[in-house]
């Protein structure tokens, strides 16, 4: 089976392409770093229980963050409401291109992205769609990460920023 370019190229770095300013994956670690800053991320946000490199957080992004998330249990409200700020921040410089990842990039940074969609006024089947599209072997929405009451927080968090909708456009 021939893979497209672009998937066999995320495979090999660990560096999913969601939109053209939005990439989810795993760790950042020397060799990411390198790949990240050649692909011009000037945003990282580490959603790991671990906390992330000095090798990173020396490199000359414009930002750094690491919003510690646990595996496999419920992700704290507090916690993707500080995610989903640290995306939305980013997003308001003109060229920022932010990765978003935790270990294997598989469950915690996906469902980060899936609920960030869902902020900008996505549904939960589209959101995740649009994440496996280019990133197929992660799990955006895990059941053992959410809740309904944190799917209401992030909806309401959209509502609160309207600014968000604008910025499907990247996502089509």
């Amino acid at each position: 089976m021939n893979l497209p370019d672009s998937l066999q190229t995320a495979m090999r770095t660990g560096i999913y392409w969601v939109s053209p300013r939005l990439a989810v994956g795993r760790f950042v670690d020397p060799l990411r770093r390198e790949e990240l800053l050649s692909q011009q991320v000037t945003h990282i946000l580490n959603v790991s229980d671990a906390a992330s490199l000095p090798e990173t957080t020396l490199a000359p992004f414009a930002q750094v963050s690491d919003v510690p998330i646990a595996d496999l249990t419920p992700i704290p409200v507090e916690s993707a409401l500080q995610c989903m700020e640290v995306i939305r921040r980013a997003f308001g410089d003109d060229d920022s291109k932010v990765f978003v990842h935790c270990i294997a990039g598989q469950n915690r940074s996906p469902t980060i992205l899936w609920l960030f969609l869902i902020a900008c006024g996505l549904k939960e089947e589209e959101a995740k769609e649009r994440i496996n599209r280019t990133s197929p072997d992660a799990a955006p929405g895990h059941r053992s990460l959410i809740s309904e009451f944190l799917l209401s927080r992030v909806r309401a968090y959209g509502h609160e920023h309207p600014e968000l909708a604008s910025l499907l456009v990247d996502f089509s």
